[in-house]
């Protein structure tokens, strides 16, 4: 049975997507430290290996690839036709390259895009490691390759590679802790002892960042703060956020919304930067109302697209139906 305040979860985890593009300063650090990580953890959660690598890259393509491609093309799209109109052509053949490599090198409205590929890339790797190693030996990959990460940035701090295929080693991490929480029935004991150590580490951690300047996180520069101890504090105040989830799941109605647009979270993602950003560079409009439009015009967008069935395949990697006459 699904656990609806994983739902809930995305939802909370989206709002902070937006409201962390849009304000900058303490509230931008304290997002930062888990917002991402959060989402590669929910992922990692509900992920179920395919029967084979071909079967697993089929049904992630469709779910991840194909609207990526969608988005970014209209997007991207727009930007080519107002570069155009301008007679800026030098922008427009610099668009290109950076459209196709991906991942750092996309700014701007397409700025949070590198999430997917890298999740794409995590995917298919897990289901690589998952199909060959036991849980305890994808455990000692996950710590060894946060800990190549780790070397890589000191080695090498401005590394990026296409598809945020750098980033894939801490995504790694987050995703394989996700997967362990959703295959083990926890004791109502153990339960009691995670929340305990969670919580307090989580509240350790944040409070650091307030008075002692302690380090954030950005994942999509692969930066991750403090070796482990930064990825350790974005796993403990998910698993608090989760907590929060499971308490809000006893409201309905703010349930509902909140899982609403957990839902559609994916069309939020790709939309709140162009939404956010048109109104703070064409309107001057205050943050919270960026912060409220880029919530609601994708979440819009979304109700939009699940109404019109020869959308769903192309924006949320969904089969289209059949109609009637094929059934």
């Amino acid at each position: 049975m699904r656990d609806p305040a994983f739902d809930i979860l995305k939802g909370i985890g989206i709002t902070l997507v937006v409201v962390g593009h849009v304000y900058s300063g303490m509230t931008h650090r304290l997002i930062y430290v888990f917002h991402m990580p959060l989402f590669f953890l929910v992922s990692g959660y509900f992920f179920r290996a395919s029967p084979t690598m071909k079967e697993c890259a089929r049904k992630m393509t469709t779910r991840l690839l194909i609207p990526y491609l969608s988005f970014l093309a209209m997007i991207q799209g727009s930007k080519v036709a107002n570069l155009w109109s301008q007679g800026d052509v030098h922008a427009i053949v610099k668009l290109g390259p950076r459209s196709v490599v991906g991942g750092e090198k996309l700014t701007g409205a397409t700025g949070v895009f590198w999430f997917i590929t890298c999740l794409y890339l995590t995917a298919l790797l897990y289901q690589l490691t998952a199909m060959k190693w036991s849980k305890n030996r994808r455990t000692l990959l996950s710590v060894g390759l946060l800990l190549l990460l780790s070397v890589a940035n000191e080695l090498w701090p401005k590394l990026w590679l296409p598809w945020a295929l750098n980033v894939v080693p801490a995504s790694y991490f987050f995703f394989h802790a996700g997967h362990l929480y959703g295959m083990n029935s926890w004791s109502e004991r153990t339960g009691r002892s995670l929340t305990l150590l969670f919580s307090g580490f989580a509240f350790i951690y944040l409070t650091g960042i307030v008075f002692m300047k302690w380090p954030s996180m950005n994942m999509k520069k692969a930066t991750m703060g403090w070796p482990f101890v930064t990825a350790f504090a974005a796993v403990s105040i998910t698993y608090v956020a989760l907590l929060l989830s499971r308490a809000l799941a006893r409201w309905p109605h703010i349930a509902r919304s909140l899982s609403y647009l957990g839902a559609a979270s994916s069309v939020v993602m790709y939309l709140h930067q162009t939404v956010q950003r048109t109104l703070r560079d064409h309107l001057d409009a205050p943050a919270w109302t960026r912060v409220v439009s880029g919530v609601l015009i994708p979440l819009f967008a979304y109700w939009l697209i699940t109404r019109l069935p020869p959308l769903q395949f192309a924006l949320l990697g969904r089969p289209t139906p059949p109609s009637d006459a094929t059934r």
